[in-house]
């Protein structure tokens, strides 16, 4: 790790060097080794003979403690010592696994979100309100999962940006969480469209859409503005492309909270009306479906990520197993509503059969209709020829998933 990360070391040198100029030298006429910077980058002030300086751990290492350098009784500094620094090699690379589950969750969601967005875009027969809502939020899964495989790449993984700091790295950073904003944003806009379209609050689909759009893309620029603006104006938390956690993030945090908790109460009341529809349905049939509709709500509204709130200490045994599941949630979960409300859409793969058939038919190849002999053939004139008294003509829209 060391050797991979020396290109790292120049910059911090020379940091090192303009600093050592201001360091206070409170000795005498005692015997002294000078401020001085290491191979790694460490900067240690003046320090008597015979004593020994610490400093925090470079931030390329990933783990907190210290450096520590002993001035030799004859005024001459002894190596460094970075044994509290380092990490087996089995622990860095155990270390970067969450992170790798990470970025390949996305990809794999990006994916099936994409096709899923594909499907939605180009069939007519799926164009309504509730497809609208959810092409938004297939859309703003995708963005974010770009964003933060970008911000990963390009930042977080390149040490030397990180001590750069360029306006690029910083803008990357707010888009980011920007992004995250409007994807659980846009998982609130699913619980306020399907609760709003039970309740039949608003008279017209058109009216209750711009609403969606104003909260999905509109909304998440207050907080995100406000994060950006006092986030560059402390001189202290604007370094490593505001890469280190900190308390200005309750800005993002605390409305994707609120719209969280607000779809639990939306999934309360969807339940409950669900409910009273289904009370003339026998009862283990009516419990049945409530369930479904329970179970098939939670990763469309995010409210999965409610049973993970607090992440254990760093000394905790929990902490790695924590890590890793949050790591598989939030990335995987674009891939689960894809594979839910578009995939094992009733009406989607209807019309994926569909098209499918019709492709065979084109080609002159005969097809058998569901479990019946009807089947289809090409006419010695190159025609198609129909036979059977199943229509393949429809136009529906996708049914109210609950």
């Amino acid at each position: 790790m060391l050797t991979a990360l020396k290109f790292l070391v120049l910059p911090l040198i020379k940091e090192c060097q303009q600093r050592i100029a201001s360091f206070p030298l409170n000795i005498s006429d005692d015997l002294y080794c000078n401020g001085t910077a290491d191979d790694f980058g460490g900067c240690f002030n003046f320090t008597k003979a015979g004593k020994a300086e610490k400093i925090d751990c470079p931030f390329f290492f990933n783990k907190k403690g210290f450096v520590y350098k002993i001035c030799s009784l004859e005024g001459k500094w002894l190596k460094s010592d970075y044994q509290d620094c380092r990490q087996p090699d089995n622990e860095e690379e155990a270390a970067l696994y969450p992170v790798y589950v990470f970025i390949a969750g996305y990809v794999v969601s990006i994916l099936l979100l994409a096709a899923s967005l594909f499907i939605f875009l180009y069939f007519p027969q799926l164009q309504c309100g509730r497809v609208t809502v959810h092409k938004n939020l297939f859309l703003s899964y995708i963005l974010t999962g770009i964003s933060w495989i970008s911000y990963y790449i390009f930042v977080t993984f390149n040490g030397e940006v990180l001590l750069r700091n360029p306006a690029w790295c910083q803008v990357l950073h707010v888009f980011t969480y920007f992004c995250m904003l409007c994807n659980y944003f846009w998982m609130f806009c699913e619980g306020l469209y399907l609760h709003t379209i039970l309740l039949r609050v608003f008279s017209t689909g058109r009216r209750l859409i711009v609403t969606c759009h104003l909260i999905g893309w509109g909304l998440p620029l207050v907080p995100t503005g406000i994060y950006a603006f006092i986030r560059s104006s402390n001189s202290a938390k604007n370094a490593r492309c505001w890469n280190p956690y900190t308390e200005y993030l309750w800005i993002i945090y605390g409305p994707i909270i609120a719209s969280l908790l607000l779809n639990v109460i939306f999934l309360i009341n969807i339940v409950r009306l669900l409910m009273t529809k289904l009370k003339r349905v026998p009862e283990a049939a009516q419990t049945k479906k409530a369930a479904k509709a329970t179970l098939v709500l939670i990763p469309l509204l995010g409210l999965h990520n409610l049973l993970l709130p607090v992440r254990p200490g760093d000394g905790s045994p929990m902490a790695e197993a924590y890590t890793f599941l949050i790591s598989i949630s939030l990335s995987l979960q674009g891939s689960f509503v894809a594979i839910i409300f578009c995939f094992c859409n009733v009406e989607v793969t209807t019309i994926l059969k569909r098209k499918w058939k019709q492709h065979l038919l084109m080609r002159g190849t005969c097809i058998r209709i569901g479990n019946s002999n009807t089947t289809y053939s090409t006419t010695e004139n190159g025609q198609a020829e129909i036979i059977s008294e199943n229509s393949l003509e429809g136009r529906h829209c996708p049914p109210q998933r609950v």
